[in-house]
């Protein structure tokens, strides 16, 4: 058994950036294996749920000041991969994308990834991006089993986690889970159910997420 990495986001920025290029070019998507599965989004500064088409907007006022706007949003699908990417692009020429990782085995082969996404972004807007960036967030699963005696499992583990929270009875989301933190000044976890079910938020690499996984594997079903 061994986890899966599922799920990504990181954070960039483009060393050339002009947001008029964005709704100079929005409607002319170069040819490429990515399909714009829904509309080029602008969203007001401090307000995420509140977007509207750049279309509509231009249509109605095309000399508006985008530089009042906070960002602009759309997705993108990949066919013969069948991964999904979200991506943001902010009025500082910061961008951030989140979606699947696909059938990836390491933070060499997701790099990759995401540069041939940031690729396409800056062929499409004609701008610039540093190739340095941040994978902020990993995301996983791990199909454990059921195991005989998950308490005695869980005290095996105390020694290789910073802290454990054990199921919550009382509260919503948190009765049927252990909760292993392995850092001490941050969230990134391991829930794991009763099934032997686990999830895994908040690492910054592959590696990582599969270094945080080792001691319960080793221990669930010895």
């Amino acid at each position: 058994m061994k986890p899966v990495p599922t799920m990504f986001q990181c954070h960039g920025k483009f060393r050339l950036f002009d947001i008029y290029n964005i709704s100079k070019h929005f409607e002319t998507i170069p040819s490429s294996g990515y399909i714009l599965t829904n509309q080029v989004d602008m969203v007001l500064k401090g307000r995420l749920g509140e977007a509207t088409s750049l279309k509509d907007v231009l249509s109605f006022d095309s000399e508006i000041d985008l530089r009042g706007i906070g960002s602009f949003r759309f997705k993108l699908h990949h066919p013969e991969s069948q991964r999904n990417v979200s991506v943001f692009i902010f009025n500082t020429g910061k961008w951030k994308l989140s979606g699947g990782t696909g059938l990836v085995n390491n933070s060499i082969e997701l790099e990759k990834y995401i540069n041939t996404i940031v690729n396409f972004i800056e062929s499409w807007f004609k701008l610039s991006a540093e190739r340095e960036y941040n994978i902020c967030c990993v995301n996983g699963i791990l199909r454990l089993g059921k195991a005989v005696n998950t308490r005695l499992i869980v005290s095996n583990l105390r020694a290789h986690y910073h802290h454990i929270i054990e199921p919550q009875y009382d509260k919503k989301g948190r009765r049927n889970c252990w909760k292993f933190y392995a850092f001490e000044k941050r969230k990134c976890q391991i829930s794991v159910g009763r099934e032997g079910n686990a999830q895994i938020f908040g690492c910054i690499s592959i590696e990582e997420l599969k270094r945080i996984c080792q001691p319960l594997i080793n221990c669930w079903n010895e």
